[in-house]
């Protein structure tokens, strides 16, 4: 079974003090992707103008220490 996202309510959870109105901006701004394993939404380093919010699924969070590590 599929799980309903009520977006208003998943921003309300993250950001407690986000008030209804509030919430309905952002929503109304913002848009819903879908993104296969594997792909980078952005990279270390990099100027990013996007903020996230994860519905469902995984993500994996990395930092490179130096040429050999990965964390």
């Amino acid at each position: 079974m599929d799980t309903i996202f009520v977006p208003g309510e998943i921003l309300q959870k993250a950001f407690p003090g986000l008030g209804e109105g509030e919430a309905r901006e952002i929503i109304q701004k913002g848009q819903v992707h879908t993104f296969l394993p594997g792909v980078v939404t952005c990279k270390e380093g990099a100027l990013e103008t996007t903020f996230y919010i994860i519905l469902s699924g995984e993500v994996q969070v990395s930092k490179v220490i130096n040429e050999s590590e990965e964390k």
